[in-house]
């Protein structure tokens, strides 16, 4: 009963106004498809978790799925995080300086590409 009366207050009956009969079904279609949708945002910093995972949680994808999805998306960058900082705390200047070269690099690299894609988008 609680998770009736959730999707009801939380917006599933809301969705299925908008959208209709295609939110029982799914709007992104399949599983796999849903599982890589939460997968992909989970690698972006930049994209907000709560956002995926409500909209997850409005969608027909299987619990198991999102944890699995979820899990193995923060796995490289919670080791890139833990691992520069363990560099940076280490004591050693020349392997901090690298740790924060490197961190900046992961940070800065996609926006560059970014920024750069969108300029040349826009010369068409």
């Amino acid at each position: 009963m609680t998770y009736t009366i959730n999707r009801m207050i939380l917006g599933h009956d809301a969705l299925r106004r908008v959208f209709g009969a295609s939110v029982d079904a799914g709007l992104l279609g399949s599983q796999t498809a849903l599982t890589a949708t939460v997968f992909a945002s989970r690698l972006m910093p930049f994209v907000s978790f709560d956002m995926i995972s409500y909209a997850a949680g409005l969608s027909r994808l299987h619990a198991w799925r999102f944890a699995l999805a979820t899990l193995a998306g923060i796995i490289p960058a919670s080791f890139l995080l833990a691992h520069f900082g363990g560099e940076a705390v280490s004591g050693d200047l020349g392997r901090a300086t690298w740790a924060v070269l490197g961190l900046g690099l992961v940070t800065g690299l996609p926006l560059i590409w970014a920024a750069t894609r969108g300029k040349a988008e826009r010369k068409r």
